[in-house]
């Protein structure tokens, strides 16, 4: 049961490591669609683009505080503008 339980953990673990909307970002940088990512990630445009975009906020909110860190204010709103595009368009 114990190795079970182990599994379950690990698996949730690397489901969320593999999930993260900085994963999300390299992989629109790269050219994936939105459509391609939610299909590959078991979600839908709006959820992924959504969760993206508090993703986002969150790196610019910590640019602010740490120059060095995060999204600038250009990054970000590159990033919005993706995000905010029709569900169903490429980018």
């Amino acid at each position: 049961m114990a190795e079970h339980i182990e599994l379950l953990a690990l698996a949730e673990c690397v489901a969320r490591t593999v999930r993260h909307p900085s994963n999300v970002h390299h992989a629109l940088l790269a050219g994936v669609t939105w459509a391609e990512i939610a299909r590959v990630i078991d979600s839908d445009e709006i959820a992924v683009r959504r969760d993206y975009r508090q993703w986002a906020d969150d790196q610019y909110d910590l640019n602010q505080r740490y120059s060095d860190r995060g999204m600038t204010a250009d990054e970000h709103a590159a990033a919005i503008a993706g995000a905010a595009e029709g569900v169903g368009d490429t980018r």
